[in-house]
């Protein structure tokens, strides 16, 4: 009965440290994961916004607004953009003027499109560096567009 116990840990000697070999080879692919994981939540966030701030803006267009109002509007909609790593120039505003010219009819609709630029806070050079060229293969920005329509008033 004895000699059971002591070959058992004499196994278990055999295998100490094998837990952190194991962890020290996962760990840089669960960081990794958990950065993509935070990355594309601030991604989503952010198109979610720019959609909202595109629908403001078509609401403003509708309403007649000036382009310069229009922009403000889309800025004021979405405060929080400034703040989650998109571009410092910050969105550009494209109107359709049909609700403008004199003669717009009541079916006529508006359109406003949104293009913001995302900066990713992934560490992308570490992705160059694991995919084994020196050249750029990952992106350190991704376009993002909304689109807003809406009946003229």
């Amino acid at each position: 009965m004895m000699r059971g116990l002591f070959r058992n840990r004499r196994a278990q000697s055999q295998d100490a440290g094998a837990a952190a070999v194991e962890f020290a080879l996962i760990s840089p692919l669960l960081l990794l994961l958990i950065f993509m994981l935070i990355d594309f939540g601030r991604l989503f966030y952010c198109q979610i916004s720019l959609n909202s701030a595109s629908h403001e803006a078509a609401r403003a267009s509708a309403l007649r607004l000036t382009t310069a109002q229009i922009s403000t509007a889309a800025n004021n909609a979405a405060p929080s953009l400034k703040n989650m790593a998109m571009s410092a120039t910050g969105m550009t505003v494209t109107v359709n003027t049909a609700c403008a010219a004199a003669t717009a009819t009541l079916d006529a609709a508006t359109t406003v499109t949104l293009t913001q630029t995302f900066h990713w806070t992934l560490p992308v050079g570490i992705l160059n560096r694991a995919s084994g060229t020196t050249n750029s293969t990952v992106p350190n920005s991704t376009t993002m567009t909304a689109k807003g329509v809406m009946l003229c008033t």
